[in-house]
């Protein structure tokens, strides 16, 4: 029996033979609009027929509009620190509406808990908790109300971090340099709190880079040793957990976030300049762009990548 899968805009049909025939670009609306309840080869629609690629199988009554969608993450259960707002929100709701049950952690519950509000609107599920990643204590409590909810640990995105932003190395402070790793020792803290259950689940880790770090931006020092600390535990992590079947990557955005608010409105013109220096010539979103690649990251297409860093960035920063 045939079925049916969407990748990149395209239907595809799947025969008996294992085979894909395609049916034309952006022919999703095209055949399940259509006034007659088939495609062009005459296959039935009205029916999920598996997945493709690890991509969504997609089956829609055409004239009830119903639809169901086999999604990649579905049963997966993630941690997102940091996800009361910016990267880390965009995140959680990408990883949300891939099927994965999501844990919003954040300093500020009532930040977690409109974004848990968002992803409920959205068909969703997930839990919004209260956690400061600087305290160990925070991060192994953060955890275990998780898997205690959820029963398994699947994926861990460590997005939480703060810093004061363009300050000088000769400015720079000893609390700034305490204020900057922060967010690394809450990635470090989450990462061992977690790894008996990502070591069961054969899970994923997400921590989150900075092009600062990469691109050595001024006025960013303590910011960018911080991120740049955060890339090598990854790299070590990668390299000790592969034998357990864990990956462990690091993203590194360009995109909205309330920091690049904040830069919009304390120096003005930065953050356009910063854009005009990508080959996309934009500012990415945090969901659509940063959360995709990070679903990605943690479906059937990730498996086998670890100890790599992926820049979502527009091109920001394109190495040799």
């Amino acid at each position: 029996q045939a079925g049916h899968a969407i990748a990149d805009g395209f239907l595809v049909d799947q025969g008996l033979e294992g085979g894909f025939h395609l049916h034309s670009p952006n022919c999703f609306d095209q055949v399940f609009n259509a006034s007659l309840g088939e495609c062009k080869r005459g296959c039935d629609i009205g029916q999920v027929c598996g997945k493709l690629l690890g991509l969504c199988a997609i089956a829609r009554n055409n004239g009830g509009r119903e639809e169901s969608v086999l999604q990649q993450l579905e049963g997966k259960v993630a941690i997102v620190t940091g996800a009361g707002q910016g990267v880390g929100r965009g995140i959680a709701r990408a990883l949300a509406a891939a099927g994965a049950s999501v844990v919003l952690a954040g300093r500020t519950l009532a930040k977690c808990e409109t974004v848990l509000a968002e992803i409920e609107a959205e068909s969703g599920r997930g839990l919004a908790l209260a956690c400061d990643v600087s305290q160990r204590a925070d991060c192994e409590a953060l955890v275990e109300r998780a898997v205690a909810k959820f029963g398994r640990l699947d994926i861990l995105v460590n997005n939480a971090h703060t810093s004061r932003p363009m300050v000088g190395v000769e400015a720079t402070r000893d609390k700034d340099m305490a204020l900057a790793f922060q967010g690394f020792h809450g990635g470090f803290y989450c990462m061992q709190a977690g790894f008996p259950h990502l070591k069961l689940a054969k899970g994923r880790v997400i921590n989150l880079g900075s092009v600062a770090g990469l691109r050595g931006d001024a006025g960013f020092g303590a910011y960018a040793a911080a991120k740049e600390a955060v890339r090598g535990l990854s790299r070590v992590a990668a390299r000790e957990w592969g034998v357990h079947g864990i990956t462990v990557n690091v993203v590194c955005p360009f995109s909205e976030s309330p920091g690049v608010e904040y830069m919009i409105d304390t120096q003005p013109g930065f953050i356009g300049e910063l854009t005009d220096q990508t080959a996309m010539k934009r500012l990415g979103n945090s969901k659509d762009d940063v959360g995709a690649a990070v679903v990605f990251l943690c479906g059937p297409g990730g498996s086998f990548i670890t100890g790599q860093t992926i820049n979502v960035d527009g091109g920001i920063w394109i190495a040799p």
